[in-house]
């Protein structure tokens, strides 16, 4: 990924690869829904939707890395990163435990696609700041 040289074009992999991500995470709520009868192919189709997810999160973490750098002053990187970090790690616990009671009272099918619809609405929200962003030189 670092070697295509995709500067302009790094903000469409990072909206992509969250995308593709809330995509997936809906089609979990599909596959919950549809796939009731046959186990084998639930976990089939499920493993394949997380195989999926992991490579997108992998490959979308570079170029918003690189995004990131660029954006960054060089003197506050490690501050920034640093501070995104802790916020990363404070969110697991939270997440788990948001999760944890949603799974308490919701089904699994409106969990799943709750949030894969959320993270469609928050990327879809961001493209206009991002075509305005991708029009900097930098």
């Amino acid at each position: 990924m670092p070697l295509l040289r995709a500067y302009q074009h790094e903000l469409r992999y990072i909206v992509g690869s969250w995308a593709i991500c809330g995509l997936m995470i809906t089609g979990i709520a599909l596959t919950l829904k549809t796939l009731k009868q046959s186990s084998s192919l639930f976990i089939v189709v499920t493993f394949l939707i997380s195989l999926v997810i992991g490579i997108v999160l992998a490959t979308g973490k570079i170029p918003l890395v690189t995004y990131m750098q660029k954006r960054i002053v060089p003197q506050q990187q490690g501050k920034i990163f640093s501070i995104l970090d802790t916020l990363v790690q404070v969110a697991i616990p939270i997440g788990t435990a948001l999760y944890g009671l949603m799974f308490d009272y919701y089904s699994a099918v409106i969990i799943f696609a709750g949030s894969g619809l959320t993270i469609l609405l928050f990327v879809f929200s961001l493209i206009p700041q991002f075509k305005t962003e991708s029009t900097k030189k930098f």
